[in-house]
């Protein structure tokens, strides 16, 4: 067999095994009956892996899809706790939200946020042909995305239109990169050997057998050739010619989806297509590019919230004791999209490198300089003080959920029907009052861990009559201003 086709073989092999659901781990939430919790509607998928459903959650209404896995088909144990573990840590606007994980002897259900919109691929394919407003606009959510992936030491190794989803039909404003079965952690000098990606996507030194995270911005490059004229920068009759043409890695603009396109739209598919991996574009200047820039700045163009909303949050959260903290950021962690659009517009804002989190220079430079800011405190030494009110876990940055959950203290952002369903949820044995136990089982799960916290001190922050438990006035009273903060233990 001639060794470029060899090769190309043993790509297509590790994808299907390392894109299949592997197995469980121990840190899986342990529940008999996930239907106790969701209500089953539809099969929207299926794979060698299992069945993908769209699920309702009872408690709450809610949409979520849930990818159940059959034990008995998995493969690779450690593969699947590698995931498991890339999709705990990730916490960005658009990278797929997975909330729990449940087990039984013979299942392992993945729940994740829903998307009704499909593929992107598809999408592009409806669509036949997109305007570079639209492609910039898809492309930088894509960058955001991979640049904070990248932040965290992960690499996903298997980019490509498939791989996102849109959140709802037919609107590429909210995309999500899924499909984490072939990424995995890295370090920064690594250099990784098995060949992994699919075809038309996979970078010339994959093929070689010898790589590292630079992969992913070669796949970025793709993805935009293919955005803009629906084909492949790298064509082949067949598989082995394919691969001849990505490692020769030269390729035209001469393609008809090309004409009239944009000098700045050239350029940065220039800069990600290089052979030599340290000279492509990052993500993070691929974002940083002016053809990106351009949407950025167009889709935030009309965006406004008032900055009493900052003197709100700076005011409660500095001296919000940990109980109200952890309370927002589970709230904010299951909260519907659609309630916080215009907080997502301003968390982009203010995310100036696109990396998927804020720094505090970002949000100095960002909140000193709206235009809309007029308040006579705001300040350097007032964007600071709000900026460590924000920063949850301390961690010298600001994640999403950290951000949404700071905004959770103000009445335009309070659903009281949505925060009553969440007190449910927690309620589990619908005694109308919150135990340790069951503060315990959320804040153990995948979506917030609370490690080092107490919880009887946690309860204490909150427990107004001192009967060790929470009730639904008492967990109110916490999450409102006019009061939760003055609680003395």
């Amino acid at each position: 067999m001639d060794p470029q086709l060899d090769q190309y073989m043993k790509i297509k092999k590790a994808h299907f095994i390392n894109s299949s659901i592997k197995s469980s781990d121990n840190n899986c939430t342990l529940i008999a009956n996930i239907k106790k919790d969701y209500k089953f509607i539809k099969e929207i998928g299926a794979g060698g892996f299992g069945v993908v459903f769209e699920t309702e959650q009872k408690s709450t209404g809610i949409k979520r899809a849930i990818k159940a896995i059959a034990k008995d088909r998995v493969v690779d144990k450690e593969s699947f706790k590698n995931e498991l573990s890339i999709l705990r840590k990730i916490d960005h606007p658009n990278i797929l939200k997975m909330y729990e994980v449940y087990e039984t002897e013979k299942t392992v259900y993945l729940v994740t946020e829903m998307c009704e919109g499909g593929e992107l691929f598809y999408y592009i394919t409806k669509t036949q042909h997109l305007t570079e407003m639209q492609a910039a606009k898809i492309m930088r959510q894509i960058f955001t995305a991979v640049a904070y992936l990248h932040e965290h030491k992960i690499v996903h190794r298997d980019l490509k239109p498939e791989n996102f989803l849109l959140k709802n039909k037919d609107d590429e404003s909210s995309i999500k990169l899924i499909d984490f079965g072939l990424a995995r952690f890295f370090r920064e000098d690594e250099v990784m050997t098995q060949p992994n990606g699919s075809l038309f996507y996979i970078a010339p030194e994959i093929i070689k057998g010898q790589y590292s995270y630079e992969v992913d911005y070669w796949s970025l490059g793709v993805i935009l050739y293919v955005m803009m004229c629906g084909q492949p920068p790298f064509p082949g009759r067949n598989p082995q010619e394919t691969i001849k043409n990505i490692q020769k890695g030269i390729f035209t603009f001469s393609k008809a989806g090309f004409k009239g396109a944009s000098e700045e739209v050239r350029d940065l598919i220039q800069k990600l297509l290089v052979m030599e991996p340290k000279r492509r574009f990052t993500a993070k200047q691929a974002y940083n590019h002016p053809w990106v820039q351009q949407q950025v700045s167009h889709e935030l163009m009309n965006l406004r919230l008032h900055d009493d909303y900052y003197q709100r949050v700076q005011r409660i959260m500095i001296n919000a004791q940990q109980m109200k903290k952890t309370m927002l950021l589970y709230l904010a962690t299951f909260i519907p999209e659609n309630e916080v659009t215009s907080l997502r517009q301003l968390f982009v804002s203010l995310d100036k490198d696109g990396n998927g989190m804020i720094s505090l220079e970002e949000m100095i430079e960002g909140l000193t300089g709206f235009k809309n800011m007029k308040h006579k405190n705001m300040d350097k030494n007032f964007v600071t003080q709000l900026f460590k009110a924000m920063d949850i876990d301390q961690s010298g940055y600001v994640d999403y959920s950290e951000f949404i959950a700071a905004f959770l203290v103000c009445p335009q952002f309070q659903n009281e029907r949505y925060i009553e369903e969440q007190f449910k949820r927690i309620d589990q044995d619908n005694s109308g009052r919150i135990s340790k136990n069951e503060l315990m089982d959320i804040f153990h799960t995948d979506t917030i861990s609370i490690k080092d916290l107490d919880i009887e001190e946690l309860i204490k922050q909150a427990d107004i009559n001192k009967d060790g438990e929470i009730d639904y006035q008492e967990f109110m009273i916490l999450l409102r201003d006019r009061f939760a903060d003055q609680i003395k233990q």
